[in-house]
């Protein structure tokens, strides 16, 4: 079996959905008895069925949650050759984007600074020659001139093109040998030169470590390591106004691990890709020891509907582990921002790692992968497979989903382990609001899905069309048939209801 299942295969959807709902906002319907409250979700944006928050009634599905896997040449950005940027460390304390037909990569070379790169692929990537800082008696390098570490915010939708780029900047603590505090925010128009805020020395000492600058639900937010009576702790500092002193921004511990599992702390906070009805939150899983070339880190998951309410889609939910002994990557992860995108039938996660502990050195960039949004599964749970003779079947019923076009949309699944040959299949049925079918959408209706793919649309009597529907507001039922539990079952992992981009940060 897979590191991507090996742990969770025992998950029962009712226990997760403690985890989700507990953060959720009043439905705005009257929910009926049968289902569990949820919040109303929007057709313009996906369902991720890792958010178990979701799921307003569950007949015997459970989740598995999914585990990265790394790409076979990594490592994709690798040490320079001696004497040159980056020959000792490429640090991944940075970020990815896919702008203007390219992907952009934005890192910290050691000995050199802030780097960049681009690639047309993701994967095999270049570092031009930008002529912008000098380094070992010229400019022939990729280095920018760059304040603080390399995560920006790339804002396109900034008025001021000069803003276009954003980042915070830190300043070392001079009362706590230089660690790093909050400061100020630096503006950028091409995320290559940069125009710094000056602002006086703090007037508050924050202890800030790896600042990275997010846009989530409308706030300007910086999330941080802290320390804190929980050890290493994920901050969160936000504000309305990107140009007020950071250190004046509303402070809130957002994240803590070792209340929950003593041995273990966060490291360089929660890298949020901010999507819109669900963040994905992905954070140093630290396993501290007495000696830092000893202590190791995985990447952990976590989600949130705001922001600053994280929880586990399961306990101690890892992403990605260390690699295997000897391996480039086999003792400390370290996690950047944004550092996942959608890039057609994958989601690409960015990652650096190490084999020499938390020491730094050595340091290369690696790339792994999910299947497209496949940070979990749905599919028939065991303990439901035990007591229901074949063909085996389970189902659950969404939360309700206000539907923004009729005419255009359409149900898409993403939906894998299907087969015509062994029924193994999914149908989708329509409910209204209440939980009763709606005319033509109705189990009888539904064809079954026999075919696996990213957006396989669902169909009644041949029909993919939602122009019929009586209603705007609807309830998904879904039914999985077929395999004996979750591994052989059919498995379901989003919902669209329109085509996604090939491309989606």
């Amino acid at each position: 079996m897979s590191n991507t299942r090996r742990l969770l295969n025992a998950a029962v959807l009712i226990l997760l959905a403690f985890y989700g709902a507990a953060e959720a906002q009043q439905p705005q319907e009257t929910v009926p008895a049968s289902f569990n409250a949820a919040p109303e979700r929007d057709s313009r944006f996906p369902l991720l069925l890792v958010d178990t928050s979701l799921i307003a009634g569950n007949n015997g599905v459970g989740l598995s949650v999914c585990e990265a896997v790394r790409h076979p040449d990594n490592p994709i950005i690798r040490l320079g050759t001696p004497g040159s940027p980056g020959s000792s460390r490429c640090d991944f304390d940075g970020s990815v984007y896919y702008i203007d037909g390219k992907f952009r990569m934005w890192y910290q070379a050691v000995p050199g600074g802030n780097a960049y790169a681009e690639s047309s692929d993701g994967l095999h990537w270049v570092k031009p020659n930008l002529g912008l800082v000098s380094f070992g008696g010229n400019k022939n390098n990729n280095l920018v001139p760059m304040p603080g570490r390399a995560m920006v915010l790339h804002d396109p939708a900034d008025p001021d093109p000069q803003r276009r780029f954003k980042k915070t900047v830190g300043k070392g603590n001079p009362k706590e040998g230089g660690r790093e505090s909050l400061w100020t925010v630096a503006f950028s128009s091409d995320g290559l030169c940069w125009n710094t805020l000056q602002r006086p020395d703090p007037e508050t000492w924050e202890n800030a470590e790896s600042q990275v600058l997010a846009r989530v639900g409308g706030r300007w937010v910086i999330y941080t390591q802290g320390v804190t009576q929980h050890g290493r702790a994920v901050m969160a500092f936000h504000c309305d106004d990107i140009d007020r002193p950071p250190w004046q921004w509303t402070k809130e511990i957002v994240w803590t691990l070792s209340d929950k599992y003593p041995l273990y702390e966060t490291h360089h906070g929660i890298k949020p890709w901010a999507r819109p009805g669900l963040t994905i939150g992905i954070y140093g899983v630290f396993h501290n020891r007495h000696e830092l070339c000893d202590t190791t880190c995985d990447l952990g998951l976590v989600l949130s509907h705001d922001g600053f309410r994280w929880w586990e889609p399961w306990p101690l939910a890892t992403l990605l582990r260390r690699g295997p002994a000897g391996a480039w990557d086999s003792t400390f992860l370290v996690q950047g921002a944004p550092c996942f995108m959608n890039v057609r039938d994958k989601t690409y996660l960015y990652y650096s790692g190490e084999n020499t502990g938390n020491v730094g050195d050595l340091m290369q960039i690696g790339l792994a992968t999910l299947r497209r949004d496949g940070f979990g599964y749905l599919g028939i749970d065991i303990g439901w497979s035990y007591v229901q003779p074949p063909p085996r079947r389970a189902s659950f019923v969404t939360a309700a989903i206000r539907i923004r076009d009729k005419a255009a949309q359409r149900v898409l699944l993403n939906v894998e382990n299907l087969s015509a040959k062994e029924s193994r299949f999914v149908q989708v049925e329509l409910l209204d609001a209440q939980g009763e079918p709606l005319p033509g959408y109705a189990l009888a209706d539904a064809d079954r899905v026999t075919r696996d793919g990213i957006a396989v649309p669902a169909t009644w009597r041949g029909e993919a069309s939602l122009k019929n529907l009586p209603t705007d507001l609807i309830r998904l039922r879904i039914h999985l048939q077929g395999g004996r539990d979750r591994p052989d079952s059919p498995r379901i992992y989003a919902v669209y209801f329109q085509e996604p981009p090939a491309i989606e940060q």
